[in-house]
């Protein structure tokens, strides 16, 4: 069924950047990835609703006009570890109890669960509405919720796990009948009719397909060039040209001049990470460190106490310090044994001045590779560099569009250089063109509220966890980073400037803040308030439950009382009983706990979202008072 939707304009390619007819500007972005946009990985393989995905893309929307843009994960496969009737976007067995279209073309049965179709259908939907582009990455590389690997299985007859997912991976691009069966799911994918606009997904402007995320070759090779032109010549050829096709192979494998120069791709995409050393890297560099350490308390000990070295030993074998020379009955014996002391103290003071120039240069060597690797993996990994490299190549020797798909920092400061290589800032806007950048950077990932109360959240590699918006305080034990804040003002601020640089290049006037003031927000709405009934007589624990709201920042819980369950008290018998709440105490979890004693009937809690405009402006927001919600006592 159709659905009133704003009407997107085509993006098209003009040399080295992406053109956007709406504002005839160069389209430029600083955004996120959302992709759990259509399904949810956290929470067994669901569903969002569409609360959720609305959640997600206005979020999305008040980070400003750069931000106009968002990845989703990829379609998903079935795998030969799935439950039957797991939900996966490609199959070869039929669900239970779902509906399923049938590919047309494949050589094996290939089915498209129509379930995880329609979760698609919505979040297309509510994205055109909010004039946010949506780039999906056809198939994975990796095996998360089925890629490469299972896809080609699929045409061993089953999703059987006989054959290893290295071989499978490398046939998906060389075997000619996994191909084809590919170039038909993709055109059923195509062809297919959203069922809330009643568009073909071939006919939406809102759609910029990839071809892939992180696409490579198994053994570490760059994929085969006839395999990336045959694919992306196809889904221009069924768009007639209208929608833009990204190159989904991991830019770190590089690209030939056969696909750089290809006409039916119009942008190549490179994703940044810090690489997670192998154990043996890190044992290693942690030996250095360790065995520098060692030769420090050498040196140390070399210098203050050298006799400790040499034991100044006579010929005899005995110690110089035990020989009294008042024992000695002639001069000529005296002067014997102080010349054996004096050449043993001599001899101890040389050996340790050598010992501690020896050990201080191993120290210092060792220190310092173990420092070079530390300061290039903790705080300052080649992200910029790659970037330039890459910029150069692809925009510099090819005039063609390149970005930045994903990427997750260690540090806010080293994003804050990554999008200094993307963004002109400050003075700097007008004498930059976007042709000496890349067209922008989609952060990994922005999790969005769950609509059972609380935010989603997601582990990364070595604790980095995903961000939710407006940013919260950090609560790394529900899932809540340590500089969420920070980085969601980041990416606020540079999907703002970036705008701003786009439109001043061409000359034109629109400009907006940085970063774009939050609206004052939405009410909240309270889902449930119950009470642990185990609590000590005469005093309860009363846990709300709550849906937050799209860009509050914290929130004011507000209490009443009285004997009637059937008429909630006036406005003004409301007072406050916890002020600066915030979500961050994981999904669908109470957002507080009332511990409150009372010999009232009834209690009944209403919340007020607040948020400020600006980081650090001192106008504080504050929406109406949610509907309230009662809980009996008694």
């Amino acid at each position: 069924m159709a659905s009133n939707q704003t009407v997107l304009p085509f993006l098209v390619r003009n040399g080295s950047v992406w053109w956007d007819p709406s504002t005839n500007a160069p389209f430029r972005f600083f955004s996120f990835n959302i992709p759990n946009l259509f399904m949810i990985e956290d929470d067994s393989w669901r569903l969002p609703d569409t609360w959720e995905q609305e959640d997600a893309l206005k979020s999305l929307s008040l980070m400003g006009p750069g931000a106009r843009l968002t990845r989703t994960y990829c379609l998903s496969v079935e795998t030969g570890l799935d439950f039957k009737d797991y939900l996966r976007h490609v199959r070869i067995t039929k669900p239970l109890n779902r509906t399923v279209t049938t590919v047309q073309g494949a050589s094996k049965p290939l089915y498209l669960d129509e379930e995880a179709f329609v979760a698609l259908d919505n979040a297309l939907a509510i994205a055109s509405r909010y004039k946010i582009y949506v780039m999906i990455p056809i198939i994975d590389r990796w095996e998360w919720w089925g890629g490469i690997g299972s896809f080609a299985r699929l045409f061993n007859g089953t999703s059987s796990t006989n054959e290893s997912i290295d071989d499978a991976g490398a046939r998906f691009f060389k075997d000619r009948t996994v191909r084809d069966g590919f170039k038909a799911f993709v055109t059923a994918v195509m062809n297919r009719n959203n069922t809330v606009t009643g568009k073909k997904y071939y006919e939406d402007p809102t759609i910029i397909w990839e071809t892939g995320n992180e696409l490579s070759m198994p053994s570490g090779d760059r994929v085969p060039s006839d395999w990336t032109l045959e694919i992306t010549s196809m889904i221009k050829g069924i768009s007639k040209g209208k929608q833009l096709v990204v190159d989904g192979s991991y830019g770190k494998f590089g690209w030939d001049d056969r696909v750089l120069t290809d006409a039916n791709i119009d942008a190549y995409t490179d994703h940044l990470y810090i690489e997670v050393p192998a154990t043996e890297t890190l044992v290693g560099y942690g030996s250095l460190l360790v065995f520098a350490l060692v030769a420090i308390v050498i040196a140390i000990v070399a210098v203050a106490f050298p006799k400790k070295l040499l034991w100044n030993r006579t010929r005899s074998g005995n110690h110089s310090s035990d020989i009294k020379l008042e024992d000695l009955n002639d001069e000529q014996a005296q002067g014997k044994a102080g010349k054996r002391r004096c050449c043993g103290e001599f001899l101890s003071s040389k050996v340790a001045i050598i010992t501690a120039v020896v050990c201080t240069v191993v120290a210092a060597v060792f220190i310092g590779v173990f420092a070079n690797y530390a300061i290039t993996y903790l705080t300052d990994p080649p992200y910029t560099d790659r970037c330039v490299e890459s910029s150069n190549k692809v925009i510099g020797s090819y005039q063609k569009p390149f970005f930045i798909g994903e990427t997750l920092g260690p540090v806010t400061t080293t994003l804050n250089r990554l999008a200094q290589t993307t963004v002109a800032d400050g003075a700097n806007i007008k004498s930059l063109t976007p042709v000496q950048k890349a067209s922008g950077v989609m952060m990994w990932s922005l999790r969005y509220h769950s609509s059972k109360g609380g935010f989603y959240t997601h582990k990364e590699f070595d604790d980095f966890w995903s961000f939710q918006f407006p940013g919260l305080p950090a609560n790394v034990a529900n899932g809540f980073a340590a500089d969420s804040i920070s980085m969601i003002n980041l990416v606020r601020n540079a999907a703002a400037s970036i705008y701003n640089q786009a439109q001043n290049v061409v000359g034109n006037s629109a400009s907006v803040d940085v970063p774009v003031p939050l609206p004052t927000p939405d009410p909240p709405t309270i889902l449930s308030v119950k009470s642990n009934l185990t609590a000590v007589a005469g005093s309860l624990h009363v846990n709300v439950t709550m849906r937050g709201s799209t860009g509050a920042q914290y929130y004011t819980i507000l209490r009443a009382s009285n004997d009637d369950i059937a008429t909630a008290p006036s406005t003004e018998s409301f007072s406050t009983v916890a002020s600066s709440v915030y979500e961050n105490g994981g999904v669908e979890s109470p957002i507080f706990t009332d511990k409150v004693q009372t010999s009232a009937k009834v209690l009944w809690y209403r919340a007020i979202a607040h948020n400020v405009p600006i980081p650090g402006s001192t106008n504080v927001q504050s929406s109406g008072a949610s509907a309230a919600v009662s809980i009996k006592l008694a």
